[in-house]
């Protein structure tokens, strides 16, 4: 196991480990409102659909307004998980929706939606959540909105495994997009030719005999 894998999935273990100790203290019932079963599984997988295909357009060479998010992929994603395995990807994209979440969601959601309404609570973690994931202003921004998505999915449905296997298998499908397009190769551009120069035009016949070219007397 790699070392960026094992940071990984320390730094998730403890954010799963702080949401359910403290969450405990704050009354959230975590693990009550924690709950797999068919319909959660298909509204993650659908709701997983939006995100991916927002991907997708982001990621494409013709839109151009996105090329910094493509530069941040070759920046900070594909240098940090580039030599992961795909089961390395997995566990770590695993871990990212279960910890993240049961802290974000189940936890700061919860505890502030008990300060404030729902979703005052909801706007602020999702500026929080972006912060936590800032590399950039823009990138920060566009975490945010996903965490937003990610929250107001919690607010709907009132499961937090929904957000959780959203946010796990966004991740996963995400890296993995990521990382093929990373190992595509560069289209060639096409090389100009050269203008083939002429040979220039050979001597009049009529200025040479057999013996050799003509002289003057």
């Amino acid at each position: 196991m790699k070392r960026i894998t094992r940071i990984v999935l320390v730094v998730e273990i403890v954010l799963a480990a702080v949401g359910l100790g403290v969450s405990r203290w704050t009354g959230t019932p975590i693990l009550e409102i924690t709950r797999v079963d068919l319909t959660s599984i298909v509204l993650a997988l659908a709701a997983t659909l939006p995100l991916l295909a927002l991907l997708f357009v982001g990621m494409r060479e013709e839109v151009r307004s996105l090329a910094w998010l493509r530069e941040m992929f070759h920046k900070f994603i594909i240098p940090t998980l580039g030599n992961l395995s795909t089961f390395e990807i997995l566990l770590v994209s695993i871990m990212a929706g279960f910890g993240e979440e049961v802290f974000f969601r189940g936890f700061l959601q919860g505890a502030l939606g008990r300060v404030f309404n729902p979703w005052m609570a909801l706007v602020l973690v999702s500026i929080l959540f972006g912060l936590a994931h800032y590399v950039s202003l823009r990138y920060a921004i566009v975490t945010a909105l996903i965490g937003a998505y990610l929250g107001a999915l919690f607010l709907w449905t009132g499961n937090l495994f929904v957000p959780m296997a959203v946010h796990a298998l966004y991740d996963f499908v995400a890296i993995l997009m990521i990382l093929r397009m990373a190992r595509q190769p560069v289209a060639r551009q096409p090389v100009p030719r050269q203008p083939v120069p002429r040979e220039p035009a050979s001597a009049d016949p009529s200025m040479t005999s057999v013996s050799g070219p003509r002289t003057l007397p």
